[in-house]
Parts: C-alpha cells; structure tokens; sequence
C-alpha cells in the first residue's frame, strides 16, 4: 500500500494567476470557472473545520460559496486563503450557522489543479504557467481613504454591475474592492459599510443571476 502523502494546492493560488490581482475582464472569469465547477461537484474541494486538524471533502459543494478572502495565507506566494461559507442575508440578523459551518483553507489535489490550469489556459483565460511557486509575492498594502472607496463603489463599480446585469454579493464586493486597489488595504468592514449604497436587488437572499463575467459549467 503506497503511504506516500497526496499533494495539495491551495484553491487561493488562483490568485496568482498572471494578472490574477487586476480586476477586469477576465480575472472574474477565472474565479467563475472554478466557482462554477465546485458547485456542480466537478471540482473536488477539501477544508478544515475551524479548530480543526483533519482535512475533509466539502460534500455538498451547492451549498456553499467561495471567500477567496477569507483568511490570511501561511503558504509561501499564496496572497489569501480561500473559504467555503454559507451565503450570508445581510439584511437580517446574523445566524450562528454563518460562523459554524464554514471549510477554512480550501485545497484540491495536484492532479485536479493541473487539469485546472490546463482548462482554464486552453480557454484564453490565462497565459500559459509553469509553476505557481514561481510567482511573485503581493507586496504590502495601505489602506485606501473612506472617500476613495465610496467614490469608487457609487461612480464605477456599481454602474459598472447594473450595466452588465450583474447582482453581486458582498463577498463580490470585496474581493472586487481588493482587486481594484491592488497596492492599498481593504477591510472587509470598509466593505460591509459600502453595502448600504447597493441597489435593493443586490441585498435579496438566494443564489445571484448568473452574469456576463461568469463561465458556462464546463466538466474537467
């Protein structure tokens, strides 16, 4: 019996991707192919309970979604670590379940990345790579004025989603927010704060429309 260990990727090197921290056309992409895959089953995902020592599958994938911010990353050249959380209804009261039920640090086999990365190069989506540990580290961010972030959100980001049709979520927001200002910091606070200028059809409970920046499920 072969003992030896399975290699892992964290999910959040897709960050690394080469323009993976420049918000436009095709970084959403990216994090919609892999989006989509997880939550068809076709991309299997394993996290580790909070507190937890023992990895395990996320085995009813349909019922989550990805925070690719949702933790600082202790692997070397990774920018964040990547969650899987139960979808949040900000207008109502915080549910323990939202604290509770959550996969911290989410990984897929090495096998299943590179076939990632070969299908999301086959599409155009990235340049072709030879090893995410080749990539280079994010540098250190400030954090972006109040001002700056509100103006952002009203003026660009927003206009920018009702054109295209999207509803994204708060998780949405803020790693679009982080995007867009790729050499400062934002809190997820600051974030959070900016929802109460979102349009009442983005605050809606449930699954978001499917938009224009997200890939069509595409079996691996």
């Amino acid at each position: 019996m072969d003992d030896k260990p399975i290699d892992i990727v964290p999910l959040g090197c897709a960050w690394e991707f080469p323009g993976g921290r420049d918000y436009g056309p095709t970084w959403p992409s990216i994090m919609g192919v892999i989006e989509n895959l997880f939550w068809t089953g076709a991309l299997p995902v394993t996290g580790r309970r909070p507190n937890a020592i023992e990895r395990e599958l996320v085995r009813f994938p349909a019922d989550y979604e990805i925070d690719w911010l949702g933790g600082k990353s202790l692997s070397p050249g990774v920018y964040a670590e990547a969650y899987a959380k139960r979808p949040v209804d900000l207008c109502k009261p915080w549910r323990p379940i939202y604290d509770k039920d959550l996969f911290e640090d989410l990984r897929v086999t090495r096998a299943d990345w590179d076939k990632l990365l070969s299908h999301v190069t086959d599409r155009g989506l990235i340049a072709p790579v030879q090893s995410t540990s080749s990539l280079p580290k994010p540098a250190r961010r400030m954090r972006v004025g109040e001002n700056t972030l509100r103006r952002w959100y009203l003026n660009e980001y927003v206009p920018e989603c009702t054109t295209s049709g999207r509803q994204p979520s708060a998780v949405a927001d803020e790693v679009a927010a982080k995007a867009k200002f790729g050499k400062t910091k934002v809190t997820r606070k600051q974030v959070l704060n900016l929802r109460e200028f979102a349009p009442d059809d983005w605050k809606k409970q449930g699954r978001r429309k499917g938009t224009k920046n997200s890939a069509e499920i595409i079996p691996l």
